[in-house]
């Protein structure tokens, strides 16, 4: 049997597992109701838990009845206006939303990587590729056979640039030196679940920004070396004529130029109201920045920014040109964010639900403690978080889905452990993003098998596994040996977010 009928085998079987899952909605109605039987059975039980915050003896509560019918229908409404989530997705959307259907993050990447000596060419695709994931998921459809274009015109093999972009782009996908709406979403969902133990703890979208930006440089090298050493030797170059450079157009270019003016401005304008002592994003006399207005409010001024880069851009290419167009060129953003909306409902409910039952402080508790009891915590509890999820996501392809199911159990164990909320979530992060391109679940890895048929006519899905897998597993050893050596220096992963010591 040769090794691709048998990677062939492999990943049809996880598509058949995966594809045998029902809709996420469904998974958290299910698993809802299946937390309703488990808390009604540990009421029965008289199942009860000291709060480690607050000393208080809190019973587990049954949501199979009628004080916990009573709750849910009173509730529901509030459940998903608190799902914190919902509303940092819905203010980025705004700005990235406009930023990427005007086509700024298209050109601003194609002209990053123009006029690149030759030497530079792998290290700038993956790093190109890595950068654009702040435009989310479209960001699949870009770097591939852009990084492929990139490569011919440097009269390199196109397949190459093919992988390389798609390394950066899928297995790279949480590492930025931006915060991105990856950053926003995880942040919300690590903050409802970090709530379980400290109810007034918010988790900031930065938390894990000094992490990921170390990140961006790290696989950006292992990703280039992986390409010039292991792919490109077996693979034939390409005359320069083949594909077209990606330049962009004259228009473009000129917008660009206005797009970054404009935002340069806005940055200097959130720097002069940051910066000075009595600036009003500046921290109250006797305050911390990470309570500042401007970290506080980091998400608008984030989303505002890249609404200024969207709009001048738009505004110059012709892309915009009523103010009708602004919410029209949103709304069609949101509708591609539709699917999210709908999950959202029933996560929000799942994790209420979650909480009000007492089931979160009880599993975090007595985790914590058979952890702490078996001597498994610290480091070795990162990198178990870390395999959990590389081998789930390779069935659940939605992030939010899949962090909205751990984040409850591991963020409070790894509280009560003396971890900051960051820390698990970091640890997701790096295993979710490097399986990204190896696991057939991904919608768009099946999109992008025309264009690499393109480049190898008898390619599949397989084979587009086979080539990625090598860029998974490199990722995913150097991303768990950077955490080891961030573990070890004790350096925080992001402003206010230290690895530990953390007191819940």
């Amino acid at each position: 049997m040769s090794s691709e009928t048998a990677l062939s085998r492999l990943t049809g079987r996880i598509e058949r597992l995966g594809n045998a899952l029902p809709h996420p909605f469904w998974i958290f109605v299910g698993f809802t109701i299946a937390l309703a039987v488990l808390s009604a059975a540990g009421a029965a039980l008289e199942g009860a838990v000291r709060h480690p915050a607050t000393g208080e003896v809190q019973p587990i509560r049954s949501l199979f009845s009628r004080e916990g019918l009573g709750w849910l229908l009173a509730n529901a409404l509030e459940n998903v206006a608190r799902f914190r989530p919902l509303s940092l997705v819905l203010t980025m959307l705004v700005g990235i939303g406009l930023a990427e259907r005007t086509g700024f993050f298209e050109a601003a990447i194609r002209r990053l990587m123009t006029g690149v000596p030759p030497a530079f060419v792998p290290a700038m695709v993956v790093f190109a590729g890595i950068l654009a994931n702040i435009a989310s998921d479209v960001s699949y459809l870009i770097m591939p056979p852009l990084g492929a274009a990139v490569f011919a015109a440097a009269g390199r093999a196109p397949l190459a640039g093919f992988c390389a972009a798609l390394a950066g782009t899928g297995a790279g996908y949480t590492a930025n030196l931006l915060i991105a709406g990856t950053d926003v979403l995880s942040a919300g969902i690590t903050t409802q679940a970090a709530q379980i133990i400290q109810p007034q703890l918010v988790v900031s979208p930065l938390c894990n920004w000094y992490f990921m930006s170390a990140s961006a440089f790290l696989l950006t090298a292992i990703g280039a070396g992986l390409t010039t050493r292991w792919l490109e030797p077996g693979l034939a170059p390409t005359a320069r004529e083949t594909l077209s450079p990606p330049a962009p157009d004259p228009v473009a270019r000129r917008a660009l130029r206005h797009a970054w003016l404009a935002g340069g401005g806005y940055a200097l304008s959130i720097a002069a109201l940051t910066v000075p002592e009595r600036g009003w994003l500046h921290a109250a006399p006797g305050g911390d920045f990470e309570h500042s207005p401007f970290m506080l409010g980091i998400v608008p001024l984030l989303s505002l920014g890249f609404g200024v880069l969207g709009t001048t851009y738009g505004v110059a290419t012709g892309a915009i040109r009523r103010a009708a167009d602004v919410p029209r060129l949103i709304g069609e953003a949101a509708r591609e964010m539709s699917g999210f909306f709908v999950v959202a409902v029933a996560i929000a409910q799942f994790l209420a639900c979650f909480q009000w039952t007492n089931a979160g402080v009880f599993l975090a508790v007595h985790g914590a403690d058979a952890a702490r009891g078996a001597g498994f915590t610290g480091l070795p509890l990162l990198f178990a978080i870390a395999l959990i999820t590389a081998v789930l996501s390779l069935f659940v392809a939605s992030s939010s889905a899949l962090w909205s199911l751990l984040a409850p159990i591991f963020v409070p164990m790894c509280m009560l452990l003396g971890f900051h909320p960051a820390a698990p979530q970091v640890a997701f992060r790096i295993a979710e993003s490097a399986t990204n391109t190896i696991t057939p679940m991904t919608a768009y890895l099946v999109v992008l098998v025309p264009q690499l048929q393109r480049l190898r006519p008898q390619a599949g899905l397989g084979t587009l596994i086979a080539l990625m897998a090598p860029y998974s597993a490199a990722f995913f050893i150097g991303w768990l040996a950077l955490l080891a050596a961030w573990y070890f220096a004790g350096w925080p992963l992001g402003p206010g977010a230290p690895l530990r010591p953390f007191a819940p």
